[in-house]
C-alpha cells in the first residue's frame, strides 16, 4: 500500500541542470526528487497565487537552462487555474480524502494488534536507508522519495510525526504525518509489498489519528492516485471520505 505524492510525469530529461534561484515569492521552483532534469514548480510562500506573467517568466528561465519538463505538486482546482492558463496541462487527477478527528475516540475502525515480530516506533535518522528502500518498493519509479524528499516531507508543516514499523530490525512500513493549526496531513504512507495484508497501513493511520487528537487537531487530509484502489479502500475503511473536488497534478513540456 502506498499513499500519494506527485505522480510520474514520464521519463526524466537530461540531468545536471540546476534550477536554483529561478523562483520568487509567488512561484517555488526546485529540482524534482533530486532529478536535475525535471523541475517542480508550485505556488510560493506568498499569500497570493502566481500570475500568468510570473509563471511565463519562470518557464522561460527554465527553458534557457535546458529544462524541458516541469510538474506541479498536487493542486486544488483554484490553485491550478493560473498554471493551466500559463500552458500547463493536466497529468493526473487525485482523490482528496478527509477524516473528522472528532468522530469517536478511536475512529470507526480500530486497527487490530500488529502481528508477532512487528513493532511500531518513532522514526530516526538511522532508519532513513531502510525507509527509502520501502518507499522505492511501494511506489512507481518517479514517485519515489530520495532522502532529500523525505526530509522535505517532514519539514512541510510546523510539526510532524515520523513513525516506522519494524520487523526483525528492518523497516516494513512508515508514515509521516504533518500538523498545521488544527489540520493534519498524512504526508506519506508506504508499506513494503512483502508485508501487505498485515494491517500495517491501518496501524500507522490509527497512530496518526492518536497523535493528532492529542494535539487537538480536528481534521486530517490525504491524497492518493485515482487508480490506487488498494490505498483508497484502506482509507475508506478507517473513515476517510472523499472531498467534493479532488486535486490535480499538472505538467509542462517545452
Amino acid at each position: 500500500m502506498s499513499s500519494a505524492a506527485v505522480p510520474n510525469p514520464a521519463t526524466p530529461v537530461s540531468r545536471g541542470i540546476s534550477v536554483t534561484g529561478l523562483g520568487n515569492s509567488r512561484v517555488r521552483v526546485s529540482n524534482w526528487q533530486g532529478d536535475q532534469g525535471v523541475a517542480l514548480v508550485g505556488p510560493g510562500r506568498a499569500s497570493l497565487l502566481p500570475s500568468i506573467h510570473d509563471l511565463h517568466k519562470v518557464l522561460d528561465r527554465l527553458s534557457k537552462r535546458g529544462v524541458a519538463r516541469a510538474v506541479t505538486p498536487a493542486l486544488s482546482q483554484r490553485d491550478a487555474k493560473p498554471f493551466l492558463q500559463a500552458g500547463f496541462t493536466t497529468h493526473e487527477h487525485l482523490h482528496l480524502l478527509a477524516f473528522d478527528l472528532r468522530n469517536g475516540p478511536h475512529g470507526p475502525a480500530l486497527a487490530p494488534p500488529l502481528p508477532d515480530g512487528f513493532q511500531l516506533r518513532n522514526g530516526h535518522r538511522w532508519h532513513e536507508h531502510d525507509v527509502i528502500a520501502v518507499d522505492g518498493a511501494a511506489f512507481e519509479s518517479f514517485w519515489r522519495f530520495d532522502p532529500a524528499a523525505l526530509r522535505e516531507a517532514r519539514r512541510a508543516t510546523p510539526r510532524h510525526h515520523y513513525r516506522v514499523i519494524t520487523n526483525h530490525g528492518g523497516v516494513a512500513a512508515y508514515a509521516v504525518t504533518g500538523l498545521a493549526g488544527q489540520r493534519g496531513y498524512l504526508q506519506r504512507l508506504a508499506v513494503h509489498p512483502r508485508f501487505e495484508g498485515n494491517g500495517l497501513g491501518r496501524a500507522l493511520i490509527q497512530d496518526s489519528f492518536t497523535w493528532l487528537r492529542k494535539r487537538e487537531a480536528t481534521r486530517i487530509m490525504v491524497n492518493t492516485q485515482e487508480r490506487n484502489q488498494r490505498a483508497l479502500a484502506v482509507y475508506r475503511s478507517v473513515g476517510f471520505e472523499p472531498e467534493p473536488s479532488g486535486l490535480v497534478v499538472l505538467e509542462w513540456l517545452r
